[in-house]
């Protein structure tokens, strides 16, 4: 198990063969200031398993101060999302969402550009992990 690096890791459902059901707990980290013109990018590395499409994680951000969260990126590719729910109503995220499902076993670095949030002086991020009532 462990971390890649360092001592910190968000685990969710430690001891259990599955996420449990309902589960619904957010990562929040802390806020940013991006004011700087440049090149940003938020990455992570990650491994999981989880039932694909009913059981998942996606990041968001609010520039708001938390008053509203947006999902941070729009789309399956190679360094980001894994899945795309077209179908399932009782998935875990909405209708025509991006999130991270399936099974992952290696350590795998995730990442996105930001550059589009440069400019703003107040940004969040957080991990919202979700699962379905069967778990």
């Amino acid at each position: 198990e462990g971390t890649v690096s360092g001592e910190n890791v968000y685990v969710v459902g430690k001891d259990e063969s599955s996420v449990l059901p309902n589960t619904h707990t957010v990562l929040y980290l802390p806020n940013f200031d991006l004011r700087e013109a440049g090149i940003y990018e938020f990455s992570f590395y990650g491994k999981f398993d989880l039932d694909t499409g009913t059981d998942g994680f996606r990041v968001e951000y609010s520039k708001d101060g938390g008053q509203s969260w947006e999902i941070l990126g729009n789309g399956v590719t190679q360094n980001w999302y894994n899945t795309f729910n077209g179908v399932l109503v009782n998935g875990a995220f909405p209708l025509n969402t991006y999130f991270f499902s399936k099974r992952v076993s290696q350590w795998t670095q995730f990442k996105l550009n930001i550059s589009n949030l440069s400019g703003d002086s107040f940004v969040a991020f957080r991990f919202v992990c979700k699962a379905d009532d069967v778990g």
